[in-house]
């Protein structure tokens, strides 16, 4: 079907191929009468025999040099090149002509020739493109670019050679370009923006500061944040710099920006020992948390990776872009994927000791609040008892060390997620407490850290697909606060985590200040572009509701289940000091809440949980699960509580 297309753009740039051909022979009529100072000029015979040749020698060049190619209202400044390439060899070429066949002809006519069909060339080339844009800029929708440098300019001409958007304004911080007129566009000052955006009517605003840092990406952030307008991004430097981007690239501001704070910075030392020439274990590999710790591992140089997931579509996923990495990297790092879940005991068992594992992370978890409290004995199954296998698992390979991944949750839980990790964390600390008495050569520890931006199921995804179906964004109420982090912080986290420990630890991420979700919702519409709707303003695009708490939601996490916390070699990441459980008090509370879960018996299930982790209070959802109150007594030694660091 291509020939249909391809004789339709012939036909387009035909009518300019004729009138090339009948007016250039005019010119050169021109040429005579200038050279001449009489008009008409006396036509000779040579002379009509050159306005013959004009024609040959002047479209032969151009077809060959390609200008009748050119889709002419997408002509960029390169085209002046080959515009006075093509009328050079056309001058030139006649000039040939006339001294062959021996026609009269003042040399002076030639040069004078060359400059009318130069501004004639030209002149309708850049015409017609000028027409085309003015047509186009009055439809199309109005933008602007935050940053005037060669990133700003590139994507300008990229937007500008199509028909959805034009650029009417840029903005830069710079004194000196105020007033600058860059390819038709003017260059504002930033502290002009409103006035701007208002005066020209502009719809969006591109932040073209790719190799800017993070101190000035806010810094412009917080100037257009609040503006009725969309923004978006290009691609940072290093990602231009290695080919994996192009400028124009457009992308929604990224998840890192919400957060009012500078990146953790990974201690390249610590990451490096973590993981090189190491048997490495994921567990959860195809999670958001898991699938990070993948990509961070595979840049480390580990003899192998063992990718232990239970989800078939996300063991294929990360397993597919690992093979990739590697092959791009012309690496030979071993990838295994297992497709299995936690609670298979004796398949992780196995799995650890055929690839001789040194060092496990363990990431598997159900972490959905509400869906836990809908589903409390596979929560349990899978986040405790997977723990424990793991965990055991590790011991039996004398793997170096493992690492359970854990969260804010687990600190004075009011929900069945956040029970079962710091159930999960006292299994761990009386394992590792136990192997202390023995000859175990595995350390473990447990990294704790808050809110992961862009995780599964996470706030920031929801709220903008919420924001996408035109509203209301959900939030709780106004007063949830919450410790976020990005996912390369989390898995770095973790990595150097597993450096810095020396068995029995919890590691905590210093996060800054907590951020109050409703401002982060607030601060979303905005950078969307939209407006927020609310009573004092009913013609907003986008209004917040408040859903009321969810069952075992808090208003505010914690990181800390006592008060003291100590530095590491890490300035950002804390070591707490926890008091633990030992073995024996914990051993037979941990058999009875397996069988009470795979039996499903959840009032059992929960009166455990309350006995194990004291400062556990079940909401209503959990609660009417239960048809009768019962104490759980069996096994648990009265002494538990108090030797749990619980006051």
């Amino acid at each position: 079907m291509k020939l249909p297309q391809t004789l339709a753009r012939s036909a387009g740039r035909a009518p300019l191929l004729i009138v090339d051909m009948w007016l250039i022979p005019v010119l050169l009529w021109c040429a005579f009468a200038l050279r001449s100072g009489t008009l008409p000029p006396d036509l000779t015979d040579d002379r009509k025999w050159l306005l013959l040749f004009s024609v040959v020698a002047s479209v032969v060049p151009f077809i060959r040099l390609g200008l009748y190619r050119a889709v002419t209202r997408y002509i960029g400044q390169e085209a002046a090149f080959v515009i006075i390439q093509g009328v050079t060899t056309a001058a030139l070429l006649l000039f040939g002509l006339a001294w062959l066949f021996q026609l009269e002809a003042d040399p002076a006519v030639f040069i004078i020739f060359w400059a009318i069909v130069l501004i004639y060339v030209g002149g309708s080339r850049f015409a017609i493109r000028a027409y085309y844009r003015h047509r186009a800029a009055r439809r199309a929708k109005a933008v602007g670019i935050y940053g005037a440098g060669d990133a700003g300019r590139q994507l300008a001409a990229a937007i500008n050679s199509g028909n959805q958007c034009h650029v009417r304004a840029f903005f830069d911080d710079d004194p000196s370009l105020d007033g600058v007129i860059i390819d038709g566009t003017p260059v504002f000052n930033t502290h002009d923006i409103q006035h701007v955006v208002q005066q020209r009517g502009l719809h969006e605003i591109f932040l073209a500061l790719p190799s800017a840092s993070r101190h000035q990406r806010q810094q412009a952030l917080r100037r257009v944040e609040f503006l009725p307008v969309r923004i978006r991004t290009v691609p940072h430097l290093g990602e231009l710099v290695v080919g994996l981007a192009r400028v124009d690239e457009l992308r929604d501001i990224d998840l890192e920006d919400l957060l009012e704070r500078a990146p953790v910075e990974a201690k390249m030392a610590l990451l490096t020992s973590s993981a090189n020439k190491k048997n490495v274990m994921v567990t959860g590999a195809g999670g958001t948390i898991g699938s990070e710790l993948c990509r961070k591992i595979i840049d480390l140089n580990p003899v192998r990776v063992v990718l232990y997931e239970m989800s078939e579509y996300a063991l294929y996923a990360i397993e597919k872009e690992l093979r990739e990495a590697n092959k791009y990297a012309k690496t030979t790092i071993a990838i295994h994927p297992v497709l299995s879940s936690v609670r298979d005991s004796q398949r992780v068992a196995a799995v650890m000791a055929e690839y001789g594992i040194d060092l496990v992370f363990h990431a598997a978890a159900y972490k959905h609040v509400p869906m836990l409290e809908e589903n409390i004995a596979e929560g349990v199954l899978n986040n405790v008892i997977g723990t424990w296998n793991v965990a055991e698992a590790a011991v039996a390979a004398q793997a170096a060390t493992f690492v359970l991944v854990s969260t804010d949750k687990a600190v004075r839980p009011t929900n069945l997620m956040g029970a079962t990790k710091r159930m999960s964390e006292l299994v761990v600390q009386a394992i590792q407490e136990r192997e202390r008495q023995g000859e175990s050569k595995t350390d473990l520890c447990i990294v704790r850290f808050g809110n992961v931006l862009g995780s599964s199921g996470s706030v920031v995804p929801h709220f903008k697909e919420q924001i996408r179906r035109g509203g209301p964004i959900t939030v709780t109420h106004p007063e949830v606060i919450r410790y976020f982090m990005t996912v390369p912080e989390a898995a770095q986290l973790v990595l150097q985590a597993s450096a810095m420990s020396r068995g029995g630890d919890v590691f905590l991420l210093d996060m800054g200040a907590p951020v109050k979700i409703h401002d982060l919702a607030k601060k979303m519409i905005h950078l969307m572009g939209f407006i927020e709707k609310t009573d004092n303003n009913q013609s907003g695009d986008i209004a917040i509701e408040f859903t009321g708490l969810r069952p075992g939601e808090k208003l505010y996490e914690e990181l800390l289940v006592d008060s003291e916390a100590y530095a590491t070699e890490h300035p950002k990441i804390m070591r707490a000091q926890e008091g633990g459980v030992a073995w024996n008090e914990i051993e037979e509370p941990l058999h009875d809440l397996w069988r009470a879960a795979d039996e499903n018996r959840i009032e059992e299930v929960i009166e455990i949980l309350k006995a194990c982790v004291p400062e556990y209070t079940p909401g209503e959802g959990v609660c009417s699960q239960c048809s009768a109150e019962q104490e759980y007594t069996g096994g648990l030694d009265r002494s538990f509580a108090a030797g749990n660091g619980i006051e």
